[in-house]
Parts: C-alpha cells; structure tokens; sequence
C-alpha cells in the first residue's frame, strides 16, 4: 500500500500521473492502490515532537532529553532521533509529512518518466538529494530528502518556471530513484587503482587551504574524493605515457581526453573510466579548475592557471609543474594541461644531440659577452628548452643570469626568473629596462613579439650583454625581416645580431620495433637522397603504442651572419641577395635531417611532416651555390 498524505497541494492532474506511475508497475495492481489523504481541521503546523508523540512513537521523557541535546548541538530533531536508533527514517519522514502537510511517497513503487532527467541536472539533483517524478504543464513534482530546505523550491520555480510541489521519501530510495533516472556509473575503485609500480604514479597534488574549502563548497566530500583520483589517474597515465600535454574537449556526446606523446594527439582507450569521465565532465573540469586556482564559477571567459604535484618515480618522489588553460566553446569548457618536468628536460646542448659541427658553432657564439642569439620556429619546437640549455651551459658562479618569461616554464636554482604579467603592467619591455640595473652578465627574454622589447632586447645586446631570446619565423634568415617589421632599425640589427638557430622537433623511431625496409614511392622533394642510403621505421609495438616512434628530438639550421651578411643587411639589400650570401655561412636543417637518416633514427614519413617543404626545395637547387663562389660550411 502506499500511502500519499494530505495532498492539498498537488494537483489533481499531476496527483492523477503519480497513480498511474504506480499502476503502470506489475507488482502493484490497480484494484490494491490506495491513496489516502488527511486533511487537517485547521491551519497550525503542529511541532514535530507534538507529532511523535500523539502517534505514540515517542515518549515524553525521551522527547525531553532529546530536546534538551538538540539545544546544546544545533542538529535537527529528526536527525537527532535518527542518530540515537529512537525512531525510524520512514517514521521521521511521515511525521515531516505530517508537519508540513506535503505526500510521503514510496519511490521504489513509482516507474519514473526518463524524460525528467533533462529538467534537471544530474550533478545538481545529486548535491541536493533530490528527484523529479512528475510533472504537468505548469507543476513539477519533486522528491526531496529534506522538504524543509525553500531555498532548492525556489531556485527551481525561478529556472523551470514551473509550480514545485514537494513530496519525500526514504533517503535511500531518493538515491536509488536517481540511479534509475539517470543511469550514472559508479565508481570503479579497480579502474582508478590500477597502477603500476614501475612507472609514475601521482602521490599527492599540492593545494592551499582556500582551494580545498572551495572544492568542499562545490562538490559533497565523496563526491569530490572520486573525482580527484579520476583526475590523478589521468596524470599518472599521461607522465606514463611521456605526454606533453593533456587535452580535455568537451563535445555533444560527454568529454573526450587526448594525450599528446611526441608532437601527436592520441586517443588512448582509458575503457571504463571514460564512461565515468563523460558522466562527471563537469566536475572534471571544476576539479582540475579548483587545483589551478582559477574561478570555477566563471564559464564564460577563458583562465589559466598552474598547480604543483609529487610524484613517485621508482624509490624517490620528484615534483612537477602542470599549467592550466581554460577557454569555453559551444558544448562547455575545454582544458589543456600542459606537462612540465625538469627532471627529463635536456640538461646541457650535447643532450639535444646537434649535429657536432652545429654544436661546436652554437658553443662559440654562447662564448661572447655581448651581442643577441636568436631561438626561432613554431609553438612547440623546443624554443625554450634549447634555451634553458643554452643557460645552463654558460653558467658559472661568477656570471648574473636574469629571465623574463611568459609563463615560466622550469624553474632553475641558477637563474633569477621573473614572469610577465601584462595586467598589471609588467611586460618584457619593463623587466629588461630593470634587469639593466642590475648588472646581469646574460639576459634571457622569454620571446620578442612588439616593438617595445624588439628595440630594448637589442639596446641591452649592445650595452655589454648577451641577450638570448626567440622569435616565432619559419626559418632563419626570416628574423631579419621579422625584426624590421616589429621597427627595430637595420643598423641595430647589423651591429648586434650574432646567430639565429631556427628548429623543429622530430619523432625518433622506436628502437625496440626498428626494423630496415624500403620505400616504394619517394615523395619529389626527397629524391635527392642517395640509392645507397638504408632506411628504417618502427613497425610497431606496446611500447610505442603500435605508433613506430618513441621520443623526440630537435632538427635545426644554424645561420651566423659574415660580415658581408651584415653590410647586406646594413644597406637594406633585398631578401634574395642575402640569402645568396647567407648559404655559405649556414648550417642547413637538411643537412642535419640527413643524418639523422643515415643514423637510422627517424624516417622519410616524419621529416615530411616536420620539416617546411621550402627548406627541400632550397636545398635541390644548392647547386646554385656554387656558381656564386660559395662554400657550405657543412
């Protein structure tokens, strides 16, 4: 039987649905459903002990020492009697009932519409403990664990525009009334658990106090606990997979997570957890918001943000860095981790693996004691890291080295680093103007992209400093015209510029896989390479993830301008005559790229990819070059 009490405030309409859920079920037949309502000879809400008591299922002086109790606690009276085994759930429920004049509903009776999952929120009927199962044309009926709580009622008429008529039931037949509405998965502590000891694994994600009370107000402690190991066990793949960034892109269909590992986004099948992530997109992302400080309120402008985690690595723990940012489209927020750790970044230039005569020349130029070195090519070419390195190979106790960068991306003991934050006015132009008085021997500017630090990164190179920068050009000698666009003058070009290394990064081919073959076709720009020359690739395995590539490293083209380059560039000559003069004092990116074949470390396939088709072009015609009198310096 069940039992809807003193139902004056739902309608007859909606009252009428809640019946025929209830028929509709095959364990509950038509003839054998009641409904049976109390009306109250007056208005006055009665007290719920009041209630208790006339029913008998309390005595008065159990009442008293409970009430006595509430006063000292400030916890409900119903939950005080709960707590104490005094009473029942269901009595506690039907004395509210009672109280507030609302229907107590049996839930695991009623055969809910599924069509009610899209008038509210999982995640927000989840927080509040509540459930639709009815609804009309003007009224909705809600199940709530706590029909006290107006506040939910109002949120609820203001959002649906519709009348909320209240009901409750047993707690956990509201739970398992939402299970059966939704279809949520639960959490599988073996999926989340499975990790390996031999490789990284996440211990802990350093956070402040204020984080932490922010994600308590956003999600109810269980919740967030499973949602933070969902989110460490995407870390702890992604460091295990040697993932430079981690892309989280909310589509139609729930969120789909894509790791990049050497250069190329791969979707890796994360199996059961993903049902998981697409049922919780957003509290991943306002998980992973809360752990870069960033305002998890604010989904309409894009935020970054940074955050600091320890991690095992066989028998010690090390830290890394993660860098957020965050941007809304059409279907929610997309995040993209960027993955930042020291400990595998190259340490010195002969880690990048140059070739040795590219090496030999870099080295001298990191030698002089004024003058600017440029980093050219595109987003994600190892700019920073061959600077970094570049850092730490002219490093001596006695020389200052300052940093202006924007973000920093590894932090160094041997540096000063300072971060760019252009709203409040502190650009790179700013920094270089500070870092004049105080006496640096080298100053490193995270990247040239205004007029302003243009002119004052070459100022500073020619006032007794070593200036090391990068510029976003597709090759070399494209810095000079980038300079002259961005208004520095060609005299300050010629009198300060020293060398401009423009490079990319290529996949290796993995070595556990390698295996000799031969290509059928070889693309036009490649059929410079010699016959003899024997080629390898990757034919895939686990440890690649059946991808032929394991790791990346740099190919590059180094330039160091003559005299002759310089005077060329003194007296604005155009493009054409300067890159005549330049071949002969340019170590080639080709040139690189074919020994790197020759060395069977990477393939045809990938230098395609990587390396601008022009650069092929140039170099089948370097024949020319010797009908100018030049010499190559490779």
């Amino acid at each position: 039987m069940v039992q809807l009490h003193s139902v004056k405030s739902l309608e007859k309409k909606e009252r009428q649905t809640v019946c025929d859920n209830l028929a509709g079920r095959p364990d509950v037949p038509r003839d054998k459903l009641q409904v049976e309502v109390f009306e109250h000879k007056n208005d006055t809400r009665r007290l719920l002990g009041e209630i208790l008591l006339h029913d008998d299922n309390i005595d008065k002086r159990t009442l008293k020492k409970v009430l006595e109790s509430q006063h000292e606690s400030g916890m409900k009276l119903g939950e005080l009697l709960q707590q104490n085994n005094l009473v029942s759930e269901e009595v506690v429920c039907k004395a509210i009932c009672e109280q507030l004049d609302i229907p107590f509903v049996d839930l695991s009776r009623i055969e809910i519409d599924k069509t009610l999952n899209r008038i509210i929120n999982y995640n927000y009927a989840l927080r509040q403990n509540i459930v639709p199962i009815a609804k009309t044309e003007t009224s909705l009926t809600l199940a709530m664990i706590d029909p006290t709580d107006q506040q939910v009622v109002d949120e609820l008429e203001l959002f649906t525009k519709l009348k909320v008529n209240k009901v409750t039931s047993l707690s956990s037949d509201i739970k398992d009334a939402l299970e059966r509405l939704y279809g949520r998965p639960e959490f599988d502590s073996g999926i989340l658990d499975d990790d390996d000891d031999d490789e990284d694994v996440i211990l802990r994600v350093d956070e402040s106090e204020q984080e932490q009370c922010r994600q308590e107000r956003a999600f109810d402690e269980v919740a967030a606990k499973r949602i933070d190991k969902v989110v460490q066990r995407i870390l702890t793949l992604a460091l295990q997979k040697n993932s430079s960034d981690i892309h989280f892109e909310t589509s139609e269909r729930g969120m789909e997570i894509r790791f990049r590992v050497d250069g190329i986004l791969q979707q890796l099948d994360l199996g059961e957890m993903q049902r998981i992530i697409n049922s919780y997109a957003c509290e991943v992302v306002s998980r992973i918001k809360i752990l870069g400080s960033l305002d998890i309120a604010e989904r309409r402008l894009p935020q970054d943000g940074s955050f600091r985690s320890v991690v095992r690595r066989e028998d010690c723990t090390s830290k890394i860095d993660f860098r957020i940012s965050v941007i809304p489209s059409c279907h929610g927020e997309n995040i993209v981790i960027r993955i930042l750790d020291k400990q595998r970044a190259p340490k010195t230039l002969s880690d990048l693996k140059f070739s040795l005569p590219l090496h030999e020349k870099m080295m001298e130029l990191l030698e002089n004691n004024s003058g600017i070195i440029l980093v050219t090519g595109p987003t994600g070419s190892g700019k920073s890291t061959t600077l970094y390195t570049s850092l730490l190979e002219t490093y001596e106790p006695g020389k200052k080295i300052l940093t202006a960068e924007d973000p920093i991306e590894y932090v160094y003991d041997e540096f000063m680093q300072c971060e760019v934050k252009e709203k409040i006015g502190l650009s790179f132009a700013r920094y270089i103007r500070s870092f004049l008085r105080h006496d640096p021997e080298i100053i490193l500017i995270g990247e040239i992209r205004d007029q302003e630090t243009a002119e004052m990164a070459v100022r500073a190179s020619q006032t007794g400093h070593l200036v090391l920068s990068s510029l976003h050009t597709t090759d070399a000698l494209s810095s000079v015209s980038r300079l002259k666009g961005l208004g520095v003058s060609s005299d300050m070009i010629a009198s300060s510029l020293l060398g401009v290394l423009s490079q990319r990064l290529i996949r290796k081919i993995c070595t556990n896989c390698k295996d000799e073959y031969q290509p059928e076709n070889f693309h036009k720009n490649m059929e410079w390479l010699p016959d003899s020359l024997i080629h390898y690739k990757g034919t895939g395995c686990k440890q690649c993830d059946y991808t032929g590539y394991r790791g990346r490293m740099p190919l590059a083209e180094l330039w160091v301008p003559s005299s002759e380059d310089l005077s060329l560039i003194l007296t604005e000559k155009d493009h054409d005559q300067l890159l005549k003069s330049s071949l002969q004092n340019t170590f080639f990116m080709v040139d690189e790229a074919l020994d790197k074949l020759r060395e069977g470390l990477t393939t045809i396939e990938e230098l395609l990819r990587v390396v601008p088709h022009a650069m092929f072009k140039q170099y089948i015609n370097l024949d020319k070059i010797h009908k100018y009198g030049c010499k190559r310096v490779v």
